[in-house]
């Protein structure tokens, strides 16, 4: 078994639009503003990854953002 992998060619990465910084329900700060590539020329392929995948800081938050605040 050799797995699997994936490849992104960056050159062929289109519309990365998306990666300047957005407003977030409770200012819960996106994955991809938490990472800091070696070199820029690879932020697009991290933006591809995790897109708008937001941290919240525990479950509760993470319910509310996902849910509403009310159920």
């Amino acid at each position: 078994n050799v797995g699997r992998a994936s490849f992104m060619v960056l050159e062929k990465l289109t519309n990365m639009n998306g990666m300047a910084k957005i407003s977030t329900p409770e200012n819960a700060p996106r994955l991809f503003d938490l990472i800091t590539p070696k070199d820029p020329k690879f932020a697009p392929a991290f933006y591809k990854a995790v897109g708008n995948t937001l941290v919240a800081k525990d479950m509760e938050q993470a319910n509310r953002i996902a849910y509403g605040a009310k159920r």
